[in-house]
């Protein structure tokens, strides 16, 4: 599945214009599970705490308890398995955290991209439109965006060396942060090409549906 020089562009945009807000997020969540902030200050942090992070990625609703999940989240990171998805989606569900007792496999994604962003490619309804995935597998999931990597390496790597000076720039403020700029702008890039594609394959799908009026 090829990606067009007009989908790169846009994707590029979206990934310079919320590259410095999501580094943030990512360092403050750093910050508190290496006991650098407190559980309140990185709860209600309005510009880059946990329950805004949960706001701005669309995975609010999901939860029961904001404060829950963020503890249970610090605990599963520094003892469990933090790259395996599904078990994290399914352990939410197990501990009564998730909406309704429903495996969520988007926010499970999403909160752990914040602890290994170099990796962790959230899942959600445009990224699995974009490389055909239906069911809320991340492991499945993953394999269609390594395939989607590989076709696509020689012009996602162009495109970010065409504004490397522009996110270094970014990341100067974050050079504290134990994270590998270099793997987690590429990680960084395929999200929201997958996100840039997603959202082009669900425009067409809609434009396609009989008018109920018509």
């Amino acid at each position: 599945m090829k990606i067009t020089s007009l989908q790169s562009v846009e994707a590029l945009g979206n990934l310079i214009c919320y590259y410095n807000s999501d580094l943030s997020y990512i360092t403050y969540f750093h910050n508190f599970k290496n006991g650098k902030i407190t559980a309140t200050e990185y709860l209600r942090n309005k510009k880059s705490g946990f329950r805004q992070f949960l706001i701005e990625y669309k995975v609010a609703r999901n939860v029961k308890n904001n404060e829950e999940l963020m503890l249970f989240t610090k605990k599963w990171v520094l003892k469990e398995n933090p790259l395996d998805v599904d078990k994290f989606a399914l352990a939410l569900k197990k501990e009564g955290i998730t909406q309704d007792g429903k495996i969520m496999t988007s926010l499970a994604s999403k909160i752990l991209f914040l602890n290994n962003p170099e990796i962790i490619i959230p899942i959600d309804t445009l990224n699995k439109r974009a490389v055909g995935q239906k069911l809320n597998i991340y492991s499945e999931f993953k394999i269609k965006v390594d395939l989607f990597i590989a076709e696509n390496k020689n012009m996602i790597e162009k495109y970010l060396n065409s504004v490397a000076p522009l996110l270094s720039e970014v990341e100067v403020n974050f050079k504290s942060m134990n994270i590998g700029f270099k793997k987690y702008r590429f990680t960084r890039f395929v999200d929201k090409l997958l996100w840039t594609k997603g959202k082009i394959k669900n425009n067409a799908n809609q434009a396609l549906r009989p008018d109920p009026h018509g």
